[in-house]
């Protein structure tokens, strides 16, 4: 998987993108009516800025923290979920994992730390957004390691649910929004690896 991210980047260009009107269309996520009615969801700050990752972003290994149970299986609607990041691309998928660990294990528990603290309250409620909040972590302590929520659109992802935790995903580093690459602009030996694993499979 060494130079996946790097052939993600060729097929799916280099920033400013432009798209052809299918890769617009295919690109296109609709903000849902429970999202929109709520004026204080924050949800709505994702939806804000997606053209903008699509059109600038950087293409980062992406690893889940917890998203919606409903995700794992198929089905028709989207749903939200979080993941952490390393923003200077900086990190090899093995780290990650390790730190989606440690920020996981954080839910259910009340450090006294007062930054973990918040993590922790955040993951535990569920309903609380964060875009691009640092994480301070004690495995790899001189690494920049970042968290945010996303959307999961079924049509970006293979199959149309969550097969394995790793993921290339697009961010916008400025405001802290990302969304997972769309698997057509996925390497087609990554995506058949992809497609093979169980969700929290190493």
């Amino acid at each position: 998987m060494e130079d996946t991210i790097e052939q993600c980047e060729k097929k799916f260009g280099t920033a400013p993108r432009s798209f052809s009107s299918s890769d617009r269309k295919f690109l296109d996520i609709k903000k849902p009516d429970w999202v929109r009615e709520d004026m204080n969801e924050r949800l709505s700050y994702h939806f804000q800025y997606l053209s903008q990752v699509f059109q600038g972003g950087k293409i980062r290994w992406g690893q889940i923290i917890q998203a919606n149970e409903l995700l794992f299986s198929r089905g028709n609607d989207d749903y939200p979920g979080e993941i952490v990041y390393a923003p200077d691309g900086d990190v090899d998928p093995t780290c990650l994992w390790e730190i989606a660990e440690e920020i996981r294990s954080l839910k259910n528990t009340r450090p006294k730390d007062v930054e973990l603290s918040k993590i922790a309250f955040y993951l535990t409620d569920e309903r609380i957004r964060t875009y691009g909040t640092k994480f301070p972590s004690k495995v790899i302590p001189d690494k920049n390691f970042r968290i945010s929520t996303t959307w999961f659109p079924r049509k970006h992802l293979p199959a149309g649910c969550l097969r394995c935790e790793l993921l290339p995903v697009i961010v916008h580093l400025e405001v802290g929004v990302l969304t997972p690459l769309p698997h057509r602009y996925w390497p087609k030996e990554f995506e058949k690896w992809w497609r093979t694993k169980k969700y929290w499979e190493q």
